[in-house]
């Protein structure tokens, strides 16, 4: 989500209260990206959660579509937790 962020996406909200894509694609895992053409918007969706970016034309869109795609791939690759878990030992007296 952060990658997307940079890259100059908006958080639009969750999936219910967004219009409905024009198209959708699976990319990796729980990730799909989609556009909405109405608005020329390309989005990205992640469990219920909804990223997008303002296309201005066609050409964009397509161009975008396809960044996209590699940088999700590409963020789930290197992804690493920031948070390490600690195994907690309980005495059994």
């Amino acid at each position: 989500m952060s990658a997307l962020l940079a890259d100059e996406f908006e958080y639009l909200g969750i999936l219910e209260d967004c219009p409905t894509p024009d198209h959708l694609e699976v990319v990796s895992g729980q990730w799909s990206i989609g556009c909405i053409c109405a608005t020329n918007e390309l989005i990205a969706i992640c469990d219920g959660a909804v990223f997008s970016f303002d296309c201005d034309g066609e050409s964009l869109l397509e161009l975008r579509w396809g960044n996209t795609k590699k940088l999700i791939r590409h963020s789930l690759k290197t992804y690493t937790p920031t948070i390490t878990h600690k195994q907690l030992e309980l005495f059994a007296a």
